[in-house]
């Protein structure tokens, strides 16, 4: 399983990734990174891509370079309820969708 990890750096600025093991992926940011870098939040989710796509797009006004926003101190604390909760509308789109891989051909 992937996690949707949050990573906040010392000048304010905050990470949204995925990976199969965030606490080593910060490690390895920190080596080309100036400026202190913590692990914030990390979520396990079935569909980790889909949620983080949703979050940078969510996000998109708070947009610094590639990866990195400007977060608040409560976006920070919702990060793990608000990625579960995106992860679940996916898991539900899944279950109930009529559109299936083997009838997609078929609209194709």
């Amino acid at each position: 399983m992937k996690f949707v990890y949050l990573i906040r750096s010392s000048n304010g600025s905050h990470k949204i990734g995925v990976s199969k093991n965030p606490k080593n992926r910060t490690k390895q940011l920190q080596t080309a990174n100036d400026h202190e870098l913590t692990l914030i939040s990390m979520s396990e989710c079935k569909y980790p891509n889909k949620v983080e796509k949703t979050l940078h797009n969510l996000y998109c006004n708070d947009h610094k370079l590639g990866e990195w926003f400007n977060l608040s101190i409560n976006e920070e604390l919702n990060f793990n309820k608000l990625c579960q909760k995106l992860d679940n509308n996916f898991k539900i789109i899944e279950k109930y969708s009529t559109l299936s891989k083997k009838n997609l051909a078929t609209y194709l």
